[in-house]
């Protein structure tokens, strides 16, 4: 009896050993590649014997790795009666820094993996695959390092591949405090060096610093998957082909850029070429009182964007009315860099006949090519204005007119222009109730503006009162009267008393009762003609 006790906790011991050894075992880790270098990835695989539930959480993971993404697997095998499993959770981690690092002991069910000492070294810009040196190449640069402060910088990234890869991409430029402008879609190529065909992509940027001083363009990283060329069993025991992370990056580019120069105070446009052109529309243009010309001029810079072009607006001589248009402005891009263009309208209006004199517009600009100032210049010119064709001068307001003529301003829209902020208070804008349709001759114009305005409201009308509850007889010819009215005030030009009509016909709408201006009608409209001419009679009152 005592041998079978003896026995029996002997067994009892070993069965605890037992048990002990498998919990021992229950985790592990492993890495595929030690060292790695910055950006690139490197594959972290947790093993265990039991199928994956939760993720194991990487606590006292470095902050110079960061996981990319993470996967589980299970596979279970019988060869022989003997059962295996294969189980656990697969991380790709990315190492950030450079530097020698510890990759903790992870805990799962009191079981605990061992420590790994990770080495990551400086990036690299070339890499080989499959024993073939520079089989991808990275490379950036620049026009110049040495320039003014926001004059352009012209960097371009070229990434030469000898092998295929996927996942792929790539970073993009930084500079503190600058403007950064990507020229195009990316340019792809064929090239051969040294006997080796590379497909090579291209991409461009133009830089704009914005303060002086030593600039730093940041690293440009390219992170990618390759093929290694040949297969092998994976963990799970699956033949896969197995791939190889890389991961390049450019040097950062130190810039010096300076101040603009002590005797260029009042403008700053550092640029490759400035032009400055003219065109009038009729071509040639024929001045008459009353009859509209419009001037556009345009200023085309290689080297900066259409934003950083100044605003030309030329001084209103007497005798002439300009009414600058909204302007006008594009990039494009060829092999110097950027190109921006800046379109102004202007309609000119003539009030009185005679010779009168046409300002000069006149433009500064930086030639960093030769790195000197430079001016462009449209000359003034003496232009002879017509009389109008009834032989009547343009009337001249008193300086309390507070109203602007409705079909003034509306050949003014007919050219693209639109009013000056200074407009209502200018001694030289029209008498809205010294002028009829024969002075301006635009009965046409007129009849056009009566046509759209009518229709439109005839239309806005009959949705509104489709969608609501059906009124009196009374009230719909009540409408139509308003509508009558709106007609009426058009024909007399009074901008005030067509504000008016509007506003008492939407008196007469059950939506449009809570309508006080011709802006809140024309946001409620939308789009269209008819919100066009609520804002042009807004704007002549205005």
């Amino acid at each position: 009896m005592e041998q079978i006790s003896q026995r029996f906790h002997y067994a009892l011991i070993i069965l605890f050993l037992l048990l002990t050894s498998a919990v021992s075992a229950g985790i592990s880790s492993t890495i595929d590649r030690n060292p790695v270098r910055v950006n690139e990835t490197f594959e972290l695989t947790l093993h265990m014997k039991t199928a994956p539930v939760s993720r194991p959480a990487l606590e006292g993971l470095p902050e110079a790795f960061e996981i990319v993404r993470s996967t589980n697997f299970y596979q279970r095998s019988s060869i022989n009666g003997k059962t295996e499993v294969q189980a656990g959770w697969r991380y790709i981690l990315r190492a950030k820094e450079e530097g020698v690092f510890t990759i903790p002991a992870f805990e799962k069910d009191g079981s605990k993996t061992k420590v790994f000492q990770l080495t990551v070294l400086p990036p690299v810009n070339s890499t080989s695959v499959g024993g073939q040196q520079d089989a991808i190449k990275l490379t950036a640069t620049i026009g110049s390092d040495d320039i003014y402060v926001q004059q352009q910088i012209l960097y371009t990234i070229r990434l030469y591949r000898a092998v295929q890869a996927q996942y792929a991409s790539l970073t993009e430029p930084e500079m503190e405090g600058a403007l950064l402008e990507r020229l195009g879609e990316d340019r792809q190529f064929e090239t051969e060096i040294e006997g080796v065909r590379y497909i090579v992509l291209e991409r461009q940027y133009a830089i704009f610093p914005q303060q002086s001083g030593t600039q730093t363009i940041s690293p440009v990283t390219f992170t990618a998957e390759v093929s290694k060329n040949y297969k092998q069993y994976s963990t799970i025991g699956r033949l896969r082909s197995r791939t190889k992370s890389v991961s390049l990056s450019t040097k950062p580019i130190m810039v010096s850029v300076k101040n603009n120069p002590d005797k260029v105070s009042s403008w700053w446009l550092p640029a490759i070429d400035v032009s400055l052109s003219e065109t009038w529309q009729p071509e040639p243009p024929k001045f008459r009182v009353g009859e509209p010309v419009t001037w556009s001029y345009t200023i085309k810079a290689i080297g900066l964007t259409a934003t950083q072009l100044p605003a030309l607006i030329p001084a209103t001589p007497e005798g002439l009315k300009f009414y600058p248009d909204t302007a006008k402005s594009e990039n494009s891009f060829n092999q110097q860099g950027i190109i921006g263009l800046r379109t102004q309208k202007v309609a000119i209006l003539p009030t009185k006949a005679g010779h009168l004199t046409l300002p000069e517009l006149k433009l500064s600009w930086w030639n960093t090519k030769d790195n000197k100032a430079q001016e462009l210049v449209i000359p003034e010119r003496t232009i002879e204005v017509l009389p109008s064709l009834d032989g009547n001068q343009v009337a001249i307001p008193t300086n309390n007119t507070t109203n602007n003529n409705v079909v003034t301003e509306h050949l003014v829209e007919d050219e693209q222009s639109q009013p000056s902020s200074e407009s209502d208070t200018d001694p030289l804008k029209p008498e809205p109730d010294n002028l009829d349709a024969n002075a301006w001759k635009m009965t046409s114009i007129i009849s056009l503006l009566l046509w759209i305005i009518t229709a439109l409201f005839l239309a806005l009308r009959n949705r509104l009162l489709f969608n609501q509850p059906k009124k009196s007889k009374v009230t719909r010819h009540k409408a139509l009267t308003t509508v009558d009215d709106i007609r009426r005030a058009c024909k007399q030009n009074s901008a005030e008393k067509t504000k008016q009509a509007i506003l008492n016909w939407c008196t007469t709408q059950e939506q449009l009762k809570s309508i006080h201006s011709l802006g809140e009608l024309s946001k409620i409209v939308g789009e269209s003609e008819l919100a066009d001419q609520l804002n042009l009679i807004e704007r002549s009152l205005y």
